[in-house]
């Protein structure tokens, strides 16, 4: 059965700690959030979508980021998502987070490496029994701007680590034409913002459903 993996980040891949982040400062973490979704049943989390823009009275001609959203909204949307985590036990849900502080200094050269190590550790165990896996990611990630190999990556761990024959399809996409893309927008912004603002309701709101790794906590 083919599967629909939609991706995003929160955070970023600079390493400028001497200033708070938004404030001339880099993140302190990156957060990676996807959720694998059988093919035919992604339509559930499009209307879902559809349906917050309705709850939060939002025009649906916006993209309605995670970050143009109060607490109070992304604690009200976090309660709907394990809803639908709850009725929908076929959606795989998952996550990496890194405390970027961590990171030794030769992973800090290229970004490739550590979003690539991020993204080998998260992705390839969950998806190796699956024939086909679309990867629907931002054009605007971090990953794509930064001219990634992460899926010529993905696909190697898959077939000669793991010796699987899944066939892993590419297919980064405008996230304001993909609903599904808004969908995991928000997720990967409330498991950041846990780490990044110590806003943990969203978070712990998901966390049921949530399969999430840490990276670089510890030195």
């Amino acid at each position: 059965m083919p599967y629909k993996l939609y991706l995003d980040e929160s955070g970023d891949l600079g390493w400028s700690f001497h200033l708070p982040n938004r404030q001339g400062g880099s993140s302190r973490y990156l957060t990676i959030a996807y959720i694998i979704i059988p093919d035919g049943l992604e339509k559930k989390c499009s209307r879902f979508v559809r349906s917050i823009y309705d709850l939060l009275k939002v025009n649906h001609s916006v993209e309605l980021k995670a970050t143009s959203m109060n607490d109070t909204q992304k604690e009200f949307v976090a309660g709907k998502i394990i809803r639908l985590l709850n009725d929908n036990p076929d959606f795989i849900l998952g996550a990496i987070t890194v405390k970027k502080e961590n990171v030794a200094p030769h992973m800090r050269n290229d970004c490739n490496l550590l979003y690539n190590y991020m993204m080998g550790l998260s992705i390839p165990d969950r998806i190796i029994t699956f024939d086909i896996v679309d990867l629907i990611s931002d054009k605007r990630s971090v990953k794509i701007k930064s001219g990634n190999t992460c899926i010529e990556y993905l696909r190697i761990r898959i077939a000669y680590e793991l010796k699987s024959a899944t066939k892993l399809i590419d297919t980064p996409t405008e996230s304001h034409t993909e609903l599904n893309l808004m969908f995991i927008d928000w997720i990967a912004n409330f498991i950041w913002g846990n780490f990044e603002d110590q806003k943990n309701t969203p978070y712990n709101r998901i966390l049921p459903k949530l399969q999430h790794q840490t990276l670089f906590f510890k030195i």
